[in-house]
């Protein structure tokens, strides 16, 4: 599989269908405690973003344990 202009090259091949999902199903955001994945945030078209980023965002107010 090629890679495609708005997809950056994942370096795992696993994660590949998360981004082609987001990009698919036209996400808002792609939310990730995966570390390969959020390395992907600044060329990929969809926010990537950790959780607490996300909470953030949405403000969600501090996190409950």
């Amino acid at each position: 599989m090629s890679e495609q202009p708005d997809r950056p090259h994942c370096r795992d091949p696993f994660d590949r269908a998360f981004l082609e999902l987001a990009l698919a199903g036209g996400a808002d955001a792609l939310i990730t405690g995966d570390d390969a994945l959020l390395s992907l945030a600044p060329a990929f078209p969809v926010p990537i973003l950790s959780p607490d980023a996300a909470r953030d965002v949405v403000g969600g107010g501090p996190r409950r344990v």
